[in-house]
């Protein structure tokens, strides 16, 4: 991690996050390697899914990525539940706040919150050529468990899958 990296939190989303996800996203680069961010990306885009977002669900937690004390978002970390005892971790950043070590402390959060809830195996997952997202699970304690093949933007891809057991307090 950089010696002067601010720290980071995780907030909810809310509605005024709308313009820093449409600027975030625009360009399509995040949606390169994820597999639920449409492009070309629109403001509707945005809202939909703040508005789905907005509240915790029994299935997914999602957050607002900021700097500790400042309100813009940066990214957005998420759990799904798959059930009482495992989930699904995805975390993305815009551009300008990559290769700076927030997004392993987004994910290292999202961590300490699964293991609040009761959540025992935390699951990941990337596209093979995503070899930031490799770097940031690897980071966080996570085990490469297998590769698969996935219908991916049109293609075929590999996807690696990792997995990491959380001490539950």
């Amino acid at each position: 991690m950089h010696a002067n990296i601010k720290p980071v939190s995780l907030r909810p989303l809310v509605a005024h996050d709308a313009g820093a996800l449409f600027s975030l996203l625009a360009d399509g680069d995040v949606a390169t390697f994820t597999s639920t961010i449409p492009h070309p990306y629109r403001p509707e885009h945005a809202e939909a899914f703040i508005n789905s977002r907005a509240r915790d669900s029994d299935r997914v937690v999602a957050r607002g990525i900021v700097v500790a004390g400042h309100d813009e978002i940066m990214g957005v970390c998420s759990l799904n539940l798959f059930d009482m005892h495992t989930a699904n971790v995805a975390f993305w950043l815009g551009e300008p706040f990559r290769g700076m070590g927030y997004a392993t402390q987004a994910v290292l959060a999202m961590l300490d919150l699964a293991a609040t809830l009761g959540i025992h195996t935390v699951i990941a997952s990337h596209v093979q050529e995503n070899h930031h997202s490799a770097q940031v699970l690897l980071r966080c304690g996570f085990v490469p468990a297998h590769q698969d093949e996935r219908a991916f933007h049109g293609r075929h891809a590999v996807f690696i899958n990792y997995t990491r057991t959380l001490a539950t307090p």
